[in-house]
């Protein structure tokens, strides 16, 4: 994504708010609508965009509330004046100032959702159990848990605890009960089966919970050559394929990422809530929080924003060998 601003509200491009602009106002002008429910619409999406969560004001009466309950941009002078302040990473805290703020202007085929329900994984191996937690508490769902220990332990048929490796602990009971296919791609299952058998067993693990939570799923194979039982299957995952899963979903998804057999850690699962084709941009609520899980909004050390290039990967530039989406 380029910073260019420009003169008039234009998409794919910032602009600062002029005196007399309204919300709805410089959507109709940005997009070319007129009053109605498609300019109420765009200006949901606008008001959705990572680029402008840190210019909105919490909403102030049953209007806004009904129509903007993550807030509305905020258009008084209380902005910086300089336009270098909105360069920085759009998680980054604008200083006061006198000016109305500069806005992005979303394409409107960008999909925005409210960030889902924040679940950090309590253990390493719990990354699956704290996105389907997070899933389950932000949209309908066949299932609903209040905690990631109590989705674990449902699907494991146990109780389970969260300590340090050993009997008793989440990664050993994790790592031998296997029957309903929660070992999320284990490395030494990886080199001990023959390759059909290491895409099997992801698949097997998502399909039971896509079947358990009443989603859909589809399966991506990135660049690797297909084995006989995915060859029709062996499809590439795109950004602008992940927006249209969230146009088809109308809310987060789950991406099951399985990586390689060099990696450390058998496989990585995240909540899906935005993405832009055309800005390249995707935005997850990821359960596993370090240093590098990427750039961080406000106090929720969880949700990312980040572009294609880590799409199909983990936080740390492993290649994965399979990919599920639950949507």
């Amino acid at each position: 994504m380029k910073f260019t601003i420009m003169p008039d509200p234009t998409p794919g491009h910032f602009y600062r708010a002029q005196n007399n602009d309204t919300v709805l106002g410089l959507t109709g002008r940005a997009y070319g609508v007129r009053s109605g429910s498609t300019r109420m619409r765009l200006s949901q999406l606008l008001v959705s965009h990572p680029h402008n969560w840190r210019i909105r004001r919490p909403p102030k009466n049953k209007f806004e509330r009904q129509f903007y309950p993550q807030g509305l941009i905020r258009l008084a002078r209380r902005f910086p004046c300089a336009d270098k302040a909105y360069e920085a990473d759009p998680w980054d805290p604008l200083s006061g100032g006198s000016c109305r703020p500069l806005m992005y202007i979303p394409p409107k085929t960008d999909v925005w959702f409210k960030p889902p329900v924040e679940v950090v994984q309590r253990a390493s191996l719990l990354c699956w159990a704290a996105a389907l937690t997070s899933l389950s508490l932000s949209r309908d769902l066949n299932l609903a848990f209040p905690d990631q220990i109590d989705l674990a332990s449902h699907f494991l048929g146990e109780r389970i605890t969260v300590g340090r490796p050993g009997r008793g602990s989440v990664r050993r009971r994790l790592v031998m009960r296997s029957n309903l296919g929660l070992r999320l791609w284990p490395r030494q299952e990886l080199k001990a089966d023959p390759p059909a058998h290491a895409f099997t067993k992801g698949e097997m693990t998502a399909t039971f919970m896509a079947r358990a939570f009443g989603l859909n799923i589809n399966s991506y194979f990135g660049d690797l050559k297909p084995d006989p039982v995915n060859k029709k299957r062996d499809k590439k995952l795109t950004i602008g394929e992940i927006q249209r899963l969230l146009k088809a979903a109308d809310n987060p998804i789950i991406m099951f990422r399985a990586l390689g057999e060099d990696t450390k850690t058998p496989g990585h699962v995240s909540v899906v809530f935005g993405a832009s084709e055309e800005d390249d941009h995707y935005l997850e609520m990821d359960p596993f929080t370090t240093s590098n899980s990427g750039s961080v909004f406000g106090t929720e050390d969880t949700i990312t924003l980040r572009d294609g290039r880590h799409l199909t990967g983990d936080i740390v530039g492993h290649d994965a060998r399979e990919i599920y989406v639950l949507h």
